[in-house]
C-alpha cells in the first residue's frame, strides 16, 4: 500500500511537473498568441488604412480611365479623321506626281529652249563682235583719212600763204623791173587768162597757179585707182595727191620739181617771164 501510494505520489509529482510544464507552453503560446493578435490587430489597421488609400486611389484611377477612355476615343477619332486626310493627301500626291511629270516636260522644253537661245546669244555676240572689229577698223581709216585730209588741209593753207607770197614778189619783181601784161611777147594760155586779168602785173597771169592746184585735194581730178579700180577717193588716191601735194609744178612746161628745191622752182618760173 506504502508502495503504491508512493508510485502515485510520484505519479502527481510527473503530472504536476507536466502540468507546470504545459501552464508555462499554454502561457507562452497565449502570449505568442496575444503578440501575433497585436501583429494581426496592427496589420488590420494598416490594411484598412490602405484599404481607404486604395480607394482613393480607385476612385482617382476610374476618374484617370474615364479620361483616358474620353481621350482614348478622341484618339480614335483623330486617327479617322488622319486616316481620311492621308487618302486625301495620297489622292493630292497622285494629282501632283502628274503635275509634276508634266513640269519636267515643260522644263525639259525650256532648257531646250534656253540653250537654243544661248546659242543665239552666242551667234550674236560674234556677230556683234565681228561688226565691232569692222566698225573699229572703219572708224580707224576714217581716223587715218581725217589725218590725211587734215595734212592736206595744212599744206594747202601753208601753200596758198607760200602762194601770196610769191604772187606780191612777183609783182614787185615785174614792176620793179617794168615790165607790162601786154607788152609780153608770150600769151597765158586760155585756162588761165582769167586769173592774169585779175593781176594785170603778172606775166603769165599766176604763175604759182599750178602749186594751188597740185596742193588742193578738191582740185584733183578723180581717176580710177590703178590699184584697186576703186571710182571715189581710196587710201591709194589719196596718198598719191599726198605726194603730189608735196610736188611743185611749173605752170607754163609743167615741168615738176621737189618741194625742198623751191628756190630752183621760183627761179626757173622767173626764167619763163624774162
Amino acid at each position: 500500500m506504502q508502495a503504491e501510494l508512493q508510485k502515485k505520489q510520484e505519479e502527481l509529482e510527473t503530472l504536476q511537473s507536466i502540468n507546470k510544464k504545459l501552464e508555462l507552453k499554454v502561457k507562452e503560446q497565449k502570449d505568442y498568441w496575444e503578440t501575433e493578435l497585436l501583429q494581426l490587430k496592427e496589420q488590420n489597421q494598416k490594411m484598412s488604412s490602405e484599404n481607404e488609400k486604395m480607394g482613393i486611389r480607385v476612385d482617382q484611377l476610374q476618374a484617370q480611365l474615364s479620361t483616358q477612355e474620353k481621350e482614348m476615343e478622341k484618339l480614335v477619332q483623330g486617327d479617322q479623321d488622319k486616316t481620311e486626310q492621308l487618302e486625301h493627301l495620297k489622292k493630292e500626291n497622285g494629282h501632283l506626281f502628274l503635275s509634276l511629270t508634266e513640269q519636267r516636260k515643260d522644263q525639259k522644253k525650256l532648257e531646250q529652249t534656253v540653250e537654243e537661245m544661248k546659242q543665239n546669244e552666242t551667234t550674236a555676240m560674234k556677230k556683234q563682235q565681228e561688226l565691232t572689229d569692222e566698225n573699229f577698223d572703219l572708224s580707224r581709216r576714217l581716223s587715218e583719212k581725217k589725218m590725211i585730209y587734215n595734212a592736206l588741209q595744212r599744206e594747202k593753207e601753208r601753200l596758198e600763204g607760200e602762194n601770196d607770197l610769191l604772187k606780191r614778189e612777183n609783182s614787185r619783181l615785174l614792176s620793179y623791173m617794168g615790165l607790162d601784161f601786154n607788152s609780153l611777147p608770150y600769151q597765158v594760155p586760155t585756162s588761165d587768162e582769167g586769173g592774169a586779168g585779175q593781176n594785170p602785173g603778172l606775166v603769165y597771169g599766176n604763175p604759182y597757179s599750178g602749186i594751188q592746184e597740185s596742193s588742193s585735194p578738191s582740185q584733183l581730178s578723180i581717176k580710177k585707182c590703178p590699184i584697186c579700180k576703186a571710182d571715189d577717193i581710196c587710201d591709194h588716191t589719196l596718198e598719191q595727191q599726198q605726194m603730189q601735194a608735196l610736188c611743185l609744178n611749173c605752170p607754163i612746161c609743167d615741168k615738176i620739181f621737189p618741194a625742198t628745191e623751191k628756190q630752183i622752182f621760183e627761179d626757173h618760173v622767173f626764167c619763163h617771164s624774162l
